[in-house]
């Protein structure tokens, strides 16, 4: 008989522990920067190369500024492929999270399927989301266009998070962003490449036209790795016949 009292205690102390944990509310997390149809992406600069996560000063690309190109919001246009056109929103672009923000009530929110977006203008720049390839991989992002035509210049903004640690800690010297950029060529909306840094390889980008383009870069006195140069050599391609 005790056996059986025993027993019938610990079948009811099992089932009634289970019922409290069943019954426990499931807690969720809401960060500041709320996304629509789309997951926070990470960061363009690759933190594979430092086991820490961080860099040195030193090896940091860049120069120092804010997670954002333009770090107010202002006023933009959101034009679709499908015709689609938003007028007076208030933007901006989010370059660590490579996300075009903008702000709904209280929330701060990222614009949702990018890819159906022809272009955005923001501050009298330009901006459309494209295919490009990184390291051999194809991907997808934001880019400044800098140059239209068969031939796109494009311009790719990216930054990369700074944490100081206590070696490196002292007055002025705090948590930063570091904020570069890198130009990129898109023959015919294929996907955009970097622009090659050797100025022969960057010629034969070109290729039946690199003649024509070599000559040009000659008689123009221009310098690829000037950005202003760029603009005014991938004109120079774009009228040729």
């Amino acid at each position: 008989m005790r056996t059986q009292t025993f027993l019938l205690a610990l079948i009811m102390l099992i089932f009634g522990s289970h019922a409290v944990f069943a019954q426990q509310p499931q807690k969720s997390q809401r960060t500041k920067t709320q996304m629509m149809d789309q997951k926070p992406a990470s960061s363009v600069i690759d933190l594979s190369s430092s086991s820490s996560g961080r860099y040195a000063e030193d090896q940091l690309p860049g120069t120092r500024g804010t997670a954002y190109l333009n770090p107010e919001f202002v006023e933009g246009v959101i034009a679709y492929k499908n015709g689609n056109q938003i007028d007076g929103k208030l933007l901006r672009y989010n370059l660590y999270t490579q996300q075009m923000q903008f702000i709904e009530g209280v929330d701060t929110l990222a614009l949702g399927n990018p890819g159906e977006i022809e272009y955005i203008r923001m501050n009298e720049k330009l901006f459309v989301y494209t295919e490009y390839l990184c390291n051999g991989k194809h991907k997808s992002g934001y880019f400044e266009l800098l140059q239209n035509g068969s031939c796109r210049l494009l311009k790719r903004w990216s930054a990369l998070y700074h944490e100081v640690d206590e070696t490196e800690s002292y007055a002025g010297n705090e948590d930063c962003f570091y904020r570069d950029c890198q130009c990129f060529l898109q023959f015919f909306m294929n996907p955009a490449s970097p622009v090659q840094i050797k100025k022969n390889d960057f010629i034969k980008s070109f290729a039946n036209n690199s003649k024509d383009v070599k000559n040009y870069i000659k008689e123009e006195g221009l310098k690829p790795k000037n950005e202003e140069d760029l603009v005014q050599i991938i004109d120079f391609y774009n009228r040729l016949p």
